[in-house]
C-alpha cells in the first residue's frame, strides 16, 4: 500500500498540472558534472548535481537506490537518442528525492555500467518545484575506455 501511495504521489508531482513555461534559463543554475573527463571500466564515476537555482528540485531514485539517469553516445557525429542503464528496466517503483536549493547532490556509479567504451553524456530529469516544470540536466562529455 505504501508503494502504491508513493507511486501515486510521484505521478502527481511529475505528471501533474504544468504551468506556462517561463523564460528563465536554469542551465547555469542547475549543473551536472563528473569528477573527471575520462574513466577506465574499473573506475567509479562521481556525479555532482549542483542546484544553485534557489528552488528545491526533485530527482527520482529507482528502487529508492539508483538515480534515474539516461545517457547518450556519439553516433555518426551526433548525440544518440536517450539510452537506459540496466537498472531503469527494473520493475520497482521510483521514489522522489529532494535536492535542497543551493546544495550539491553527489552520486557514485561504476563506469562498467556502460556496456561499451566511447564518448558519453549523462541526462538527469529534474522537477523544479518553484517553476512547477520538468527540465533535463545534461552533463559534461565523458570518455569510458
Amino acid at each position: 500500500m505504501k508503494i502504491l501511495i508513493s507511486s501515486l504521489i510521484l505521478a502527481i508531482i511529475f505528471i501533474g498540472c504544468e504551468k506556462e513555461p517561463s523564460n528563465i534559463d536554469l542551465s547555469e543554475q542547475i549543473k551536472l558534472t563528473t569528477d573527471k573527463p575520462s574513466y577506465n571500466k574499473i573506475d567509479s564515476i562521481q556525479l555532482f548535481l549542483e542546484n544553485s537555482s534557489g528552488s528545491d528540485i526533485i530527482v527520482g531514485l529507482r528502487c529508492n537506490e539508483y538515480l534515474e539517469i539516461f545517457f547518450q553516445d556519439i553516433e555518426n557525429d551526433n548525440w544518440s537518442a536517450d539510452k537506459y542503464f540496466w537498472y531503469m528496466l527494473l520493475g520497482c517503483p521510483t521514489f522522489p528525492d529532494t535536492i535542497q536549493a543551493n546544495s550539491i547532490f553527489t552520486y557514485s556509479m561504476p563506469a562498467e555500467v556502460f556496456d561499451t567504451v566511447g564518448t558519453f553524456r549523462l541526462l538527469v530529469p529534474c522537477y523544479v518545484l518553484d517553476m512547477d516544470s520538468m527540465i533535463t540536466v545534461v552533463s559534461n562529455t565523458l570518455e569510458v575506455n
